[in-house]
């Protein structure tokens, strides 16, 4: 197999659809029919929501599609802000020491702007000082960029209209962090847009060619397999998602999020709020008032402000959810990426490990030994993975399956099949 060029995609596959496979079609239509590494965040979402399903069911229905490896995103990474988010997709792409191209989708045909914008010098005094006035991210981001004071090197080409448009669409917001962690980096990463196409990612009406994930999640939640869910996908990926939800739960139960969350803000003190998520300037004190709410909705609503909004409110709360004392979330800001694990592949991606081995400057794990976190203890490899584990602990008692330590009990199986890294539940004591 020829490696010289490997495409790398940042994805949270939530599920794998159309607009997906567009992407990927479309990235080999520029560079070949070349191998595709995803790195896909694992049971939390950069919105701070629960995945409609774990972490590899979806690897598994993104390599039906035409990825042919998928590695995770740990948590500390993907239930973080869109800097954080990027800087640990990157570096886990990065690490692997294969990927040649990043491919993204935005919502400019001019990603040349975002290119030039993300050499400007951030003045965080000056962002920090637009967003407590109520300004959206993207809002502030604008503002600091726009002023002179905060230009570095590099200048952007059009100071007026264009940036601010850009800077209002979300994939565009991404991008520009891709492109300041490739820099931050100093990485060789060639960095690729694909235009986005389709509905918008808010879009709540389900487009059977190119949806938004929100709009096929809210299809499968509220009708659960039907045949508009069927048609926005990819036909292998539709089949094999009719076999999985036979046998898992769509989603969470919401009822059981607001139990405990309830609990956790009606009995912890501001101090371990604090120490749990990444809040700031008192907003630990507004969180611990918070608790007879009834819903979700409710508890996210009484919190938010203009300073911070639905979906760093919703990452607070997971944080919160996920933390314990050994391995609190805040502990895992300034953490770079420890290790490459794999969720899901085909063939191609079984080859792709096989040179990986000799590739990747961090170890590649596909199955967890039982005292992994006892080897590693103290280790930054060892926060991330603790950090990870209690994650999907969260989401499988969230989703009333009855499962325990998932972590370790799924290990890949490798396999010379076309379409499968297949999946194994070892008979390992529920208390590893």
């Amino acid at each position: 197999m020829l490696l010289n060029t490997v495409i790398g995609i940042v994805a949270e596959y939530n599920p794998f659809h159309n607009g997906h496979g567009y992407q990927i079609s479309q990235a080999r239509k520029i560079l070949g029919d070349v191998p595709v590494v995803a790195v896909m965040s694992s049971s939390f979402t950069q919105r701070g929501e629960a995945a409609i399903f774990n972490k590899w069911t979806r690897a598994q229905l993104a390599v039906a599609g035409g990825v042919d490896l998928v590695l995770e995103l740990p948590v500390i990474y993907a239930c973080r802000s869109s800097e954080k988010f990027a800087q640990g997709a990157i570096g886990t792409l990065a690490a692997t020491g294969l990927v040649s191209h990043l491919v993204f989708g935005t919502e400019t045909e001019n990603p040349e702007i975002l290119s030039e914008l993300a050499c400007a010098t951030i003045n965080k005094n000056l962002l920090k000082k637009y967003l407590k006035s109520g300004l959206a991210y993207g809002a502030a981001m604008e503002k600091t960029l726009l002023e002179k004071s905060s230009a570095g090197n590099c200048t952007p080409s059009d100071s007026s209209g264009e940036i601010a448009n850009l800077l209002r669409g979300p994939n565009n917001i991404l991008a520009l962090d891709y492109y300041r962690a490739l820099n931050k980096l100093h990485s060789s990463i060639v960095p690729l847009s694909i235009p986005r196409q389709g509905s918008c990612y808010k879009e709540t009406a389900l487009s059977t060619a190119l949806p938004s994930a929100a709009a096929l999640r809210k299809e499968l939640i509220n009708k659960g397999f039907t045949l508009q869910v069927k048609k926005a996908m990819p036909e292998t990926s539709a089949n094999l998602l009719a076999e999985s939800i036979q046998q898992q739960r769509i989603g969470i139960n919401k009822n059981n999020a607001v139990l405990l969350l309830n609990y956790v803000l009606s009995t912890y003190t501001p101090d371990k709020i604090k120490n749990f998520c990444d809040c700031s300037e008192g907003l630990e004190n507004k969180m611990t008032r918070e608790t007879r709410a009834k819903t979700l909705e409710e508890i996210v609503a009484n919190i938010k402000s203009k300073r911070y909004p639905a979906t760093r409110i919703q990452r607070l709360l997971c944080q919160l959810l996920i933390s314990t004392d050994q391995a609190p979330f805040t502990a895992t800001a300034t953490l770079a990426p420890s290790y490459i694990r794999v969720l899901a592949f085909n063939d191609r991606g079984r080859k792709l490990l096989a040179h990986m081995k000799s590739t990747a400057s961090l170890p590649i794990i596909t199955k967890l030994k039982k005292n992994i976190l006892t080897e590693q203890a103290g280790t930054p490899f060892a926060l991330t993975l603790q950090t990870e584990i209690a994650a999907t602990n969260l989401y499988d008692l969230l989703t009333g399956n009855g499962c325990f330590n998932q972590d370790f009990l799924q290990h890949l199986e490798p396999s010379s099949q076309e379409h499968h890294g297949r999946i194994v539940r070892t008979t390992m004591p529920q208390k590893g």
